[in-house]
């Protein structure tokens, strides 16, 4: 089954048909510095899909942000 929140290209969606297994990659980081304010943080999420040599990067998943 192919995931609702992925966007297929055509070389990713002909591997995952020729039967390639799909790994997904989702990573979740936290870091700060001397840049950022007192008792903040930024927060970036990636995501990717890899299908043998054909890597898909999730764009509506990557991103950074500053939080609390």
């Amino acid at each position: 089954m192919i995931p609702p929140f992925i966007q297929w290209d055509d070389s990713t969606l002909q591997a995952y048909k020729d039967g390639k297994v799909p790994v997904f990659t989702f990573i979740v980081f936290m870091y700060s510095d001397a840049h950022i304010p007192a008792g903040k943080h930024i927060y970036g999420e990636k995501c990717a899909l890899i299908i043998q040599d054909i890597v898909h990067n999730c764009a509506s998943h990557n991103h950074n942000f500053i939080a609390d």
